[in-house]
């Protein structure tokens, strides 16, 4: 059973059943090991190592198709552009190198913000937390300061979607996240609407979290674990019952996805608010 690396990684299987230390391993492993074979095509060894907050995790996602035209060639990677000729399709490097091209693709990254906001918002959202790192030297950690990395713990009308990285796709996230948002909303979730001595506390757990593990990407969650925290409030979690599945074998394939496949976003919508009449033959012809 082939499955790609990302898929592996997003299942319930993976994520809920292998102990945390077997679980770093065999994703730390995943990452030297493509990270080393993509580096032998012209990928930059990344500032501070793997484990730094500039670690090329997102390659983990790449296609064949994308692998196949490092190794033929077809992209490449430099850095520092000084000047481009257009006109002759001629790039100009700082190292003086000339390179002629048919494109080229910026990878500058983004950093979340809400500074279109009024500034005492943006700061109450966007935090540093100073630490002593393992090599005794003093940095800051950013800290987004959000009730399940989206809702504003003072004004519950503002929520702030995507502010959040996984190994997932964060395009599914955010579309739950609006889904829970919508509820709250709408005094439509499972569990009410939260307190705000609740939000503050959960914030407060998240703050002494990374003081104490000091992680290279403070804004990172667990794909599948967030994911069905959110359906959980939200009463579209899909049934996971064994003893349920064992005894109707029609639906054993559906359990069969649900644990070992990959976490689509098809699987919350099999039950709960917003349900579809199809979502499981949609889930089973996925692969």
């Amino acid at each position: 059973f082939l499955i790609q690396i990302d898929k592996m990684l997003n299942s319930r299987a993976f994520q809920h059943w292998l102990p945390p230390q077997l679980r770093a391993l065999v994703f730390g492993t995943l990452v030297q090991k493509v990270n080393l074979e993509m580096r032998k095509y012209g990928l930059p060894e990344p500032v501070g190592g793997i484990g730094s907050p500039r670690s090329p995790f997102s390659n983990l996602k790449q296609t064949t198709e994308y692998l196949e035209t490092l190794k033929k060639g077809l992209i490449s990677f430099h850095e520092g552009v000084q000047k481009i000729v257009s006109e002759d399709k001629i790039v100009v490097l700082t190292n003086g190198a000339s390179l002629s091209v048919d494109a080229i693709i910026c990878c500058t990254g983004y950093k979340g913000s809400v500074d279109y906001l009024d500034d005492t918002i943006h700061k109450d959202i966007f935090r540093t937390l100073p630490v002593v790192d393992r090599k005794g030297e003093m940095r800051n950690l950013k800290w987004v300061k959000l009730y399940h990395q989206l809702l504003y713990t003072k004004d519950p009308t503002l929520c702030c979607l995507g502010m959040l990285t996984t190994i997932g796709n964060e395009s599914c996230v955010g579309e739950m996240q609006a889904r829970w948002c919508t509820a709250m909303w709408c005094d439509k979730l499972k569990c009410g609407r939260p307190r705000k001595e609740d939000m503050e506390k959960e914030c407060e757990r998240n703050r002494k979290k990374l003081l104490r593990i000091q992680p290279p990407v403070t804004e990172f969650v667990r794909y599948v674990h967030y994911m069905d925290e959110l359906a959980e409030e939200l009463g579209c979690m899909p049934n996971l019952q064994i003893t349920k599945m064992l005894i109707n074998p029609s639906k054993w394939r559906l359990f069969y996805r649900l644990i070992f496949g990959p976490v689509y976003p098809i699987q919350y919508r099999l039950n709960g608010p917003d349900k579809l009449p199809n979502a499981e033959n949609l889930l089973l012809s996925l692969l």
